[in-house]
């Protein structure tokens, strides 16, 4: 996951065409991409035990990810999929699990075996050499692939060469497997791929609802459900590519729709450049908070992982949709009432809408106050909240009942503000005008 930008002058909207034309982009694109599979040719090769390739492991959810799989037994190797050197991605980890309280040394136990591949996505081979890609196709029984620019200001065509073709070169290398069925395949998708579903949904039995539309645990045809940026729409066309290799070629996959996250529930730690962190920080500093927002669907992202995990194993269908969504929303008094109990300066509400003003109009330096950066996708969001679907998670949460476990509640938020503040010499920086 990437930060965001420092500019002062940040974009007013969204870097995307007009909506018929995106449409037919993204069509384009999944036909370019969706052509010429080789149907997977049962082949006689035995592999003992999962052996796991896993993608953006070091990433926010992707290091939890690792956490979980290294604590299974019955995993006997995993391959971590990376851009950099073994070296730069050890440094990462260990930053990332010390980060996190997570255990580093269990990483180093020798079961499941480790192996670190320095891979380039956009290549069909991914970079590697013959008798290592030959091994990895060989021997991977689940690939997970959570690796993916988290950059709301990145347009569709900064996510085709690498991501978008990504995908597909990981279905190749699951097709192509020499064993009895290909590998499954797990793609950590994004409530962005279809946030702006309509259809008809079924209620799920769990949670409040406040009467909204249910986006349903299975595949969707329809360009027009996904968030209007190419993160979303690189998500949605990757599904699509997906269900395509599985309805055509005999993939096995598994597409995992995430929906809002929230640090760990453990430690308090949260990724500072992550939506939810962004608005906490913000408000801190401009010493005004956003009254009377929409609820947030919060789930801690160690939770997240550990579902994530679940239901990548779980392998009843060859095409299966899952969701990481929290069934009992936060809503905006839990997050004022944490934020007011940290303040370093005297604290007000003000309306969102007029909150969003006082952004645009206050020339913040974005290093101090990020929410600069993000107020066309805040406005888009919140405006539209009344009309936006949630994720069902009835199947979910059969897989993963801990995403069932509860709403992220002030004494969690109040956990994610003290752990910022520790990390920033325990005063939240004021705002001061350009």
């Amino acid at each position: 996951m990437t930060s965001l930008p420092a500019t002062s002058n940040p974009p007013s909207h969204p870097p995307t065409s007009s909506s018929e034309d995106a449409y037919t982009h993204i069509r384009t694109l999944i036909a370019k991409y969706s052509t010429n599979f080789l149907p997977h040719t049962p082949g006689s090769y035995v592999v003992h035990g999962k052996h796991v390739t896993l993608s953006g492991a070091t990433g926010n959810v992707g290091a939890s990810i690792l956490d979980q799989l290294m604590r299974r037994d019955d995993i006997e190797k995993i391959y971590l999929l990376n851009r950099r050197s073994k070296e730069n991605v050890v440094e990462s980890l260990r930053e990332m699990f010390k980060a996190k309280d997570l255990d580093y040394n269990i990483l180093e136990k020798g079961r499941p075996a480790l192996e670190y591949l320095v891979v380039d996505f956009s290549r069909e081979d991914l970079g590697l050499a013959k008798e290592v890609y030959l091994d990895l196709r060989n021997n991977t029984t689940h690939i997970i692939h959570s690796a993916w620019l988290l950059n709301f200001m990145a347009p569709l065509s900064k996510y085709e060469p690498t991501h978008i073709a990504g995908v597909r070169h990981l279905i190749s290398l699951a097709l192509s497997s020499p064993q009895a069925q290909p590998p499954r395949l797990s793609f950590v998708s994004t409530i962005g791929a279809s946030m702006a579903y309509q259809g008809p949904s079924q209620i799920p039995e769990i949670g409040d609802q406040n009467n909204e539309t249910i986006i349903p645990e299975i595949p969707i045809d329809d360009p027009s459900i996904a968030m209007p940026i190419g993160y979303g729409e690189s998500k949605y066309i990757s599904e699509r590519i997906l269900v395509n290799a599985a309805r055509g070629a005999g993939l096995r996959t598994t597409v995992i729709r995430v929906g809002q996250l929230s640090g760990m529930s453990t430690n308090g730690e949260w990724a500072i450049n992550e939506v939810g962190m962004i608005i906490i920080r913000t408000s801190m500093a401009i010493g005004i908070y956003p009254d009377r927002l929409p609820s947030f669907r919060w789930t801690p992202s160690d939770i997240a992982a550990s579902a994530i995990v679940k239901q990548s194993f779980v392998d009843n269908q060859p095409l299966q949709y899952f969701s990481i969504d929290n069934p009992f929303p936060t809503h905006t008094q839990e997050i004022s009432a944490a934020i007011l109990a940290h303040a370093s300066q005297p604290m007000r509400g003000l309306h969102w809408t007029k909150w969003l003003e006082y952004l645009e109009e206050g020339d913040f330096d974005p290093r101090v106050v990020p929410g600069v950066l993000l107020v066309w996708i805040f406005r888009e969001r919140w405006t539209k909240a009344a009309q936006s679907a949630a994720m069902g998670w009835n199947e979910s949460v059969k897989v993963a009942p801990e995403l069932a476990n509860g709403p992220v509640e002030r004494t969690m938020i109040s956990r994610y503000i003290r752990y910022w503040m520790a990390k920033t010499g325990n005063k939240a920086k004021q705002a001061h005008k350009l």
